[in-house]
This record gives structure tokens, C-alpha cells and sequence, in this order.
């Protein structure tokens, strides 16, 4: 199951960094856990600024 949970999660970040549209990802928490290239030169923040930082505090 693993692999497959792998395989998934790959392919769905091939996915998503594929489109031409800004892209962001928030868990239950309020994280922000994916920041696609078109978010950073829509918004103009790095992903590397911005992932992990909580959008409740």
C-alpha cells in the first residue's frame, strides 16, 4: 500500500505542477503543504516562504 500511497503522491504533484493556474494546498491544520510555480509569480511569494506557515495565526 505504501508504494502505491508513493505512486500516488507523485502523480498528483506531476499533476498539479503541470497546470497554468496558481495552486495551493492547506491541510485541516490551516498549513499551507503545496505551493505550485504559477502561485509563486501570481503572488510573488516563494515556496520555500510560504510552506508550512499556518493561515490561522
Amino acid at each position: 500500500m505504501l508504494v502505491n500511497d508513493s505512486f500516488a503522491i507523485h502523480t498528483l504533484q506531476s499533476l498539479i505542477s503541470s497546470l497554468d493556474v496558481a495552486i495551493s494546498v492547506i491541510n485541516t491544520k490551516g498549513e499551507i503543504v503545496y505551493w505550485n510555480e504559477v502561485a509563486e509569480k501570481t503572488y510573488q511569494i516563494k515556496k520555500d516562504e510560504i510552506i508550512t506557515l499556518s493561515l490561522t495565526s
